[in-house]
C-alpha cells in the first residue's frame, strides 16, 4: 500500500509554466527580442526557485550578475505579476478529480518551489487546501522537503510516488528513492528511470491505486 504522494505544482497541477515565463519577462520590463530568452531560461529549467532564476535570467540580459538589492525588488515584482495569473491559470486536465479520489486512500503533500504563502493562497482558492496533509514551499529544497517528510512520518521511501514535471523534481525523487511519475506532453523528455510518463492526470489514481492493491 503506498504510504504518501508527493506532488509538485506548476505543470503538474496548474497550467502555468508559461504564464509564469510571461511574468519574469514583464518583471524585466523585456523588449519583444528578449522575451523569447527569458521564456528559453525559465522553461529550461523548471522547478528552480524564482530568485535563482532571476539572477539566472539578469546575467544573460545584462551581462553582470545582479546586487540582492536587484534581485530582491524582481522577485516582489514578479511575485505581483504572477499570482494572479496562477490564480486564473487551468488546471491539468484530471487534476481536481485526481485530488479528490487519492486524497481518500493516501496522505497527499505539495512539494513546490512557490513560496508557502502564494501555495496557501492558490489552494484555498482552488478548494484544494483540504486534499493536503501539508503544503510545502521554497525554502528549503525539494530533496529537503521530502526527505524531512519521509522521516517526520514514517513513509517508507519505495511505498510512495512523487509527481513532477522538470529535472528538478525527478532529482528531488531520485535523492530520497522515491519512485516518479513524470507529467509532460512530449515522452522524449522522460527518463528510464521514471516509474511512468502521463500527459495529464486521469490515469493518476489507477497508477497509484493499482500499486496499493498490488501491496506496493
Amino acid at each position: 500500500m503506498p504510504d504518501a504522494v508527493f506532488f509538485d505544482v506548476d505543470g503538474v497541477l496548474l497550467d502555468t509554466v508559461r504564464a509564469k515565463g510571461d511574468a519574469f519577462a514583464d518583471a524585466f520590463e523585456c523588449s519583444p527580442g528578449d522575451r523569447g530568452l527569458v521564456m528559453g531560461l525559465h522553461m529550461s529549467n523548471g522547478g528552480v526557485p524564482r530568485a535563482p532564476k532571476i539572477m539566472m535570467i539578469f546575467e544573460a540580459l545584462h551581462g553582470r550578475s545582479a546586487t540582492g538589492d536587484e534581485v530582491s525588488a524582481l522577485v516582489d515584482r514578479f511575485a505581483e505579476l504572477a499570482i494572479e495569473r496562477v490564480l486564473a491559470a487551468s488546471e491539468i486536465p484530471g487534476a481536481s478529480s485526481a485530488l479528490a479520489e487519492l486524497s481518500r486512500h493516501v496522505p497527499l503533500h505539495a512539494v513546490s518551489a512557490t513560496p508557502f504563502r502564494e501555495l496557501v493562497r492558490i489552494f484555498e482558492a482552488r478548494g484544494w487546501a483540504g486534499y493536503f496533509r501539508s503544503i510545502h514551499g521554497i525554502p528549503p529544497s525539494k530533496t529537503l522537503t521530502v526527505s524531512n517528510l519521509l522521516g517526520e512520518h514514517g513513509y517508507e521511501a519505495a511505498k510512495c510516488f512523487m509527481i513532477g514535471d522538470s529535472s528538478q523534481d525527478r532529482d528531488a525523487a531520485r535523492a530520497n528513492a522515491v519512485p516518479f511519475i513524470f507529467v509532460s506532453n512530449d515522452a522524449e523528455d522522460g527518463d528510464p528511470s521514471d516509474l511512468e510518463i502521463v500527459s495529464d492526470l486521469f490515469p493518476l489514481p489507477s497508477i497509484v491505486l493499482s500499486a496499493r492493491k498490488a501491496g506496493r
